[in-house]
């Protein structure tokens, strides 16, 4: 079996740099958009759970766990 020719490896690389960079850029930028459409307060809200996921208390996928912090530094910032 023939190797692949060190063109075709550079090609590769160099697509694989391209598209990291174009869909890290496309993520940050929605994810900037998001934050200015709703604002930091709704962006960096926390939502209560009082009860698990319907899916983490089913047993065909596996045992979870879930626990409760009482104070997370970055929102007591907030």
């Amino acid at each position: 079996m023939a190797s692949t020719p060190p063109i075709v490896k550079i090609v590769m690389l160099i697509a694989r740099i391209i598209l990291t960079l174009f869909y890290g850029t496309l993520g940050s930028i929605l994810t900037l958009l998001q934050f200015v459409r709703i604002g930091p307060k709704k962006f960096f809200r926390r939502v209560e759970r009082p009860t698990p996921p319907a899916r983490a208390t089913d047993p065909i996928y596996g045992k979870h766990d879930m626990i409760k912090l009482k104070v997370v530094l970055f929102f007591s910032l907030l």
